[in-house]
């Protein structure tokens, strides 16, 4: 809309004429009508921004009466922060435009604003601007779309917390401000420890209220100025502010580990799911930008990790050389099983009465071809942590069986080989059907398949890991528990799950001829295991005495270095033949 020279003003009452022959007065009658019964909020505004005139609609908008708007002024009106951006358009229609439109927000009655689209144009009296005509138009439904649209795009749907984008921007400005004004801000990495397991046993819906319930929790656990994010699966981030050298937000990572110790209480029952935490300081390493203060509190998180969850670490340089090695061994680890360089060695079990081979324990190793053969202590955790784990066991079980069937073939059906079970593997709700499927491919009798699972494995997910156990035990695979001993519910488990073995850990079995304590343990494990009908297995037999000792207190079988280390099948197959009795 143009600048208009309207000669006498339209809310007088000149009778004059217009040049259509029309008197002035009817078209001022006119404008009137059509000025107060528009939809569109409309105003005549003074040069100094008063109210001459308004409408109903405008007057709706606003929440003033007309005699309350015209005691007022368009930049009382206005909302500060867009107050001053009005103002220099409104200056520029004096020399520069005769009309602008913008969107800005007035102050309602009720004290919140209000959207509008303002549409502004000059009214000229003999050539020179004399008044503001103002048309307003009601966005504020359409700002509230848009604003909800953008809390959708920067905030994760499920927990309400701000995600990667929104966090990512919060950190670079706060880097900027530091390079601004000297001081110290960290990043905290914190990623849940036991979350695909309730994932995995409990459903998805119980992982999204774990979820709910963590970021809870951890909003109520960080000071009111920091910015706690969930970037992704169960990783949620933390940046604070105002740390000076770092000690602040070690303080906060420990109150978090803590918080998130305590059990949640979710429809299912109550879940335990430790925290691990990583954190990074900004300048106490080469990351200068938001990506990579990120990537070194990841790296932190990691080392938590490692050192046993449910704790926090505090990032140094030398965890770069641990995580490119860990991205490279998580590769390799991938190709390790499409190449095949995954092997079974196998530990012979020998009935102690007899001196008999009548199991093995199958124990996996990698070939690697660069680093040579590799216990499980240098890649197993990789492979839990990158779920690996799962098709790894999945060809663990599957090769086992297969081994068992040749050996049933050549032994007659004496020879057992047993399995480790991870807490992975335990948890997830396909292991039945795995393992059935393992024995029927190799046409094994279920009897000759032997699963061993730690007290610690069961305690990750016990409901459902003896649910499994149980359904498995009721088709004929034998079990045990490993590392009996160990534990603190060792004896509620075994009362609980109708086991077949216990395995005595090697630490007691070490100690057996040396230590009064070590003996009385095992004396006890034997004398419990008796009581219940179970047999008995020492790990880790590494001299005749310790045979001696063993036999003298009862233990069935005996595996250990001292009658033969693990080894591929074929070298073991090629022992037993040489080498039947001990």
């Amino acid at each position: 809309m143009g600048a208009k020279d309207m000669g006498p003003s339209p809310v007088s009452r000149s009778a004059s004429e217009s040049r259509d022959g029309i008197p002035q007065r009817d078209l001022d009658i006119h404008f009137h009508n059509t000025f107060g019964n528009s939809r569109t909020g409309v105003a005549l505004v003074d040069l100094e921004g008063a109210f001459m005139d308004v409408n109903h609609a405008l007057c709706e908008f606003v929440g003033y009466s007309e005699h309350d708007l015209r005691a007022t002024t368009f930049q009382e009106l206005t909302h500060p922060d867009d107050l001053e951006a009005d103002l220099a358009l409104r200056r520029m229609l004096a020399e520069e435009i005769s009309s602008y439109q913008t969107e800005g927000r007035f102050i309602h009655a009720n004290g919140y604003p209000v959207w509008g689209l303002w549409c502004v144009s000059t009214v000229c009296d003999g050539g020179k601007p004399a008044r503001f005509i103002c048309q307003v138009h009601d966005i504020s439904e359409l700002k509230q779309m848009q604003a909800e649209l953008t809390h959708q795009t920067l905030h994760d749907p499920l927990t309400g917390l701000p995600n990667r984008n929104l966090f990512i921007d919060r950190l670079s400005v706060a880097l900027a401000r530091l390079e601004r004004s000297p001081n110290e801000i960290a990043v905290l990495f914190m990623d849940l420890d036991r979350f695909k397991r309730v994932n995995d046993s409990m459903g998805h819906a119980a992982g999204d209220r774990l979820l709910r319930a963590v970021a809870t929790r951890l909003k109520e656990s960080v000071r009111p100025g920091d910015s706690a994010a969930r970037i992704g699966g169960d990783e949620f981030t933390i940046l604070c502010e105002d740390v000076p050298g770092g000690e602040g937000a070690i303080a906060i990572a420990g109150r978090i580990t803590q918080a998130m110790a305590r059990p949640f209480s979710l429809d299912e029952g109550e879940v335990f799911s430790n925290a691990s935490i990583g954190v990074a300081v900004a300048g106490q390493g080469d990351a200068t930008d938001p990506e990579g203060l990120i990537r070194d509190a990841d790296a932190a998180m990691y080392d938590a990790k490692e050192k046993g969850k449910g704790r926090y670490e505090l990032f140094s340089p030398v965890l770069h050389e641990r995580s490119s090695n860990r991205l490279d061994n998580d590769n390799a680890l991938h190709r390790a099983l499409e190449r095949g360089e995954l092997r079974l060695f196998y530990q012979p079990e020998i009935r102690l009465e007899t001196g008999k081979v009548v199991a093995a324990e199958a124990l996996l190793r990698w070939a690697h071809p660069e680093k040579g053969l590799l216990e499980p202590d240098d890649f197993i955790p990789t492979a839990e942590e990158t779920g690996l784990i799962l098709p790894i066991g999945d060809w663990v079980l599957g090769e086992a069986c297969r081994q068992a069937a040749r050996w049933t073939e050549s032994t007659g059906g004496e020879m057992v080989v047993s399995v480790n079970i991870s807490a992975h593997q335990l948890s997830h709700s396909d292991l039945v059907y795995t393992i059935r499927d393992a024995i029927t491919a190799s046409s094994i009798e279920p009897s000759h398949l032997f699963l061993e699972i730690t007290e610690s494995a069961m305690m990750e997910d016990a409901d459902g890991a003896l649910d499994a156990l149980a359904t498995l035990h009721s088709l004929g695979v034998g079990l045990s528990v490993d590392d009996f001993g160990t534990g603190y519910s060792s004896f509620n488990y075994i009362k609980t799950l109708d086991v077949d073995a216990l395995k005595i850990h090697r630490d007691f079995v070490a100690g057996i001829t040396q230590d009064p304590g070590d003996l009385a343990i095992v004396r006890a494990i034997v004398t419990l295991a008796k009581s219940l009908g179970l047999r008995v297995v020492a790990e880790g037999v590494e001299t005749a005495e310790q045979v001696s000792a063993i036999r003298a207190l009862g233990c069935d079988l005996a595996q250990g270095h001292y009658f033969a280390p693990p080894q591929p099948a074929d070298q073991l197959s090629e022992l037993l033949e040489r080498h039947p009795h001990w």
